[in-house]
């Protein structure tokens, strides 16, 4: 995945500054795109969960999953309309909160498919 984020100086939030587009494997493969520059905080992750025992601070590799499932929890997430991939075939995505909590997990797996047993505590602690 190729993103660039710039983050605040606490790193409690950031924006992409690009968009970021993900081919869902489930169902019909739904082509989402995270816009640029909509506000993240990582999936809600306190500071408190950034150190021991699982350091899920926000420049982890969950950061791209967490920052589509803020977009799709806030409505911001998009979808691609129909089969047609030409610009401006977008829509919002509108999905309900179980479908966000799903597409975070989704996109940590394709992320991570053979994640350590650590990388799988840090994906299972995400998600709950």
């Amino acid at each position: 995945m190729d993103a660039e984020i710039i983050f605040s100086t606490d790193f409690s939030c950031a924006k992409l500054l690009k968009p970021v587009r993900f081919m869902s494997g489930t169902g019909n493969g739904t082509l989402f795109e995270i816009p640029y520059c909509e506000p993240t905080d990582f999936a809600s992750t306190p500071p408190v969960l950034w150190g021991p025992p699982l350091f899920l601070i926000p420049t982890g590799w969950w950061a791209i999953p967490s920052i589509g499932h803020d977009a799709a929890f806030k409505n911001l997430l998009r979808k691609q309309s129909g089969s047609n991939l030409e610009i401006g075939s977008w829509i919002t995505a509108n999905l309900n909160e179980p479908q966000c909590n799903d597409l975070i997990l989704e996109m940590m797996r394709a992320i991570k498919p053979n994640p350590t047993d650590f990388e799988r505590m840090q994906m299972n602690a995400i998600y709950a």
